[in-house]
């Protein structure tokens, strides 16, 4: 997949795609591919167009705005984790949101620069009353030096970020180890890549043994994008694809799978074989999240929904602001479909079920049966008759949840199936409660749904991470990438230095490592052991510990309560 044309003005050809090229904007013509070489094709050529730095000239022909937005959301800039990390080693005193991957100005004011105009004027007000959340600037976290570190050890976490945490944003392509691979930009999640990283596909020239690249030359998005692998056909972006980033941190990729970490090779294979491993560690299946699970509740199709099928494009791509928190950009809940004990989500007002405390007011959020343009660039359900879209915790439509005339919610996934959603209003009223227990716990006990997430009860395990034992190695020619170093390094083709395959880069100082990682999970649905009650997913303290020049060590370690 490639951009070129003879008047920077990018092209689309697709090599292997049925019908050959395929014009994306009027007024951009094709060029053969033979013409890269005889038309001085490097100076004008993007080996990855979906490279964020130049998305606005090639994917952004037809979805303008998306790349912007892109840049400043969370998903490229990491704000969110950056703030955590320094506030954790003791290098910032407060939980501003002063850093990020990039040095970055809201040129456009702190207004939304899409949704739906409740949705502005929700999050105006989100803003005014959280303003730690949502910033005008964020500056580029610097580089230290290992004499840096020397003198104020903590600093080390800020090398830790620079090689490791950071590793995980759209800037940059995916690492090169099995289940990581990736493209950069919006290639991150729109360009298919197998776990093992080998092309499936139809075109000669790519070396199919060599990692690395697309498992075949086709976009995923929605139902109406099918991508076809050796015979099999699936449409959406699967959970894999979410989890080629998100399996750290809060591990939310791996946990909706039912994947935790686990130190040990089992389940063997048929001839007795480690299993091999994933993200660079090995995993043992729980249980999955009841979203993601194949069996569905009765009188729906089998197969779960997949992260984009709740999640929604303000959720991925931002909506030109920059957020601080993930709590600042994600704007679902699960009262959005599920609605309250009492009341129907559309019944509901806006703000209902959001962490940031705010006067909500009994105001109905009512539904929609109008798109934003925005969205109209993606995938939506089309209505029949009496049916509506209903709204998000601050305002938006799904374009792929919807309300009845018969007061029924139906979700219509990106993988083709539509689903009956349970709402608890018609579960009361038909008195068709799972168990006992259930209906003690929400409509018995009120406070229970006034206080506390639905998750608190309703996900049947979280991994709990006890700490990672990191050692920071600063001594003589110790260096490790520097995700943040590549981001910042993009050419005038868009690619990173880390984007060549078999080369990771940029480096800096000092390299990471995990002596010994402790990670366990217990169910959390008020089991009680002794009389102490457990923590469902238990903090983490940092104390600062080196290895300096000389190899000596200094004062230590990472601790969990």
């Amino acid at each position: 997949m490639a951009f070129y044309t003879d008047r920077r003005e990018p092209t689309v050809f697709l090599p292997g795609r049925p019908g050959g090229l395929r014009l994306p904007s009027v007024g951009v013509r094709p060029q053969p591919p033979g013409s890269l070489t005889a038309k001085g094709g490097p100076d004008h050529f993007y080996p990855d167009p979906g490279a964020i730095r130049i998305s606005e000239k090639t994917c952004g022909q037809c979805h303008a705005g998306y790349g912007e937005r892109l840049t400043k959301s969370l998903m490229n800039t990491e704000a969110g984790k950056l703030q955590g990390n320094l506030w954790s080693w003791g290098l910032q005193d407060n939980q501003k949101t002063v850093y990020g991957n990039y040095s970055l100005t809201d040129e456009d004011g702190l207004t939304p620069t899409v949704g739906a105009d409740q949705y502005k004027a929700h999050m105006r007000a989100h803003i005014a009353a959280f303003p730690d959340q949502t910033v005008a600037e964020i500056r580029q976290i610097p580089e230290v030096s290992a004499d840096e570190v020397m003198a104020h050890p903590n600093k080390a976490g800020i090398t830790y970020s620079r090689q490791q945490c950071q590793r995980c944003h759209v800037g940059v392509n995916g690492r090169e180890k099995r289940g990581d691979y990736r493209g950069g930009g919006c290639s991150a999640c729109h360009v298919p890549y197998s776990n093992d990283g080998f092309y499936e596909g139809r075109d000669p020239t790519i070396d199919k043994k060599q990692p690395g690249h697309p498992l075949v030359h086709r976009l995923q998005a929605g139902s109406k994008s099918p991508v076809t692998v050796n015979g099999h056909t699936y449409s959406g972006i699967p959970t894999e694809t979410c989890s080629s980033c998100h399996n750290r941190g809060k591990r939310v990729g791996v946990s909706y799978q039912g994947l935790m970490e686990f130190p040990y090779g089992s389940p063997f294979d048929e001839a007795g074989r480690k299993q091999p491993k994933l993200h660079t560690k090995k995993y043992v299946f729980i249980k999955d999240d009841l979203h993601h699970q194949i069996q569905s509740r009765e009188g729906n199709p089998k197969g779960g929904l997949l992260c984009q099928d709740c999640h929604t494009s303000i959720d991925m791509h931002g909506d030109g602001n920059i957020p601080g928190t993930t709590l600042a950009q994600v704007e679902i809940e699960c009262a959005d479909c599920h609605g309250s004990a009492s009341q129907y989500p559309w019944e509901l007002p806006l703000g209902f079920g959001d962490e940031f405390a705010m006067d909500i007011g009994k105001t109905p959020r009512g539904t929609t049966r109008k798109i934003p343009l925005y969205m109209r660039k993606g995938e939506v359900t089309r209505l029949a008759e009496g049916e509506a879209y209903l709204l998000t915790a601050r305002g938006n439509p799904f374009g792929n949840v919807i309300k009845t005339p018969d007061d029924k919610v139906m979700v219509t996934s990106a993988s083709g199936s539509r689903f009956e959603v349970p709402v608890l209003v018609n579960i009361h009223k038909g008195k068709a409660f799972k168990t006992r227990d259930s209906q003690v716990a929400m409509w018995r006990i009120p406070a229970h749904m006034e206080s506390m997430e639905c998750y608190a009860c309703h996900a049947d395990w979280a991994p709990q991470c006890y700490g990672c034992h990191v050692t920071m190695d600063y001594s003589k020619g110790k260096m490790d990438v520097d995700c943040i170093a590549n981001a910042n390094s993009a050419g005038p083709d868009g690619l990173t230095a880390d984007g060549p395959l078999g080369t990771d880069g940029l480096k800096s100082a000092g390299k990471a490592s995990e002596t010994r990682s402790s990670v366990s999970t217990r169910d959390p649905r008020g089991r009680a052991t002794g009389l102490r009650w457990l923590p469902l997913a238990p903090g983490r303290t940092a104390a600062p510990g080196d290895a300096r020049e000389d190899g000596a060590h200094g004062s230590l370690h990472g601790l969990s309560p």
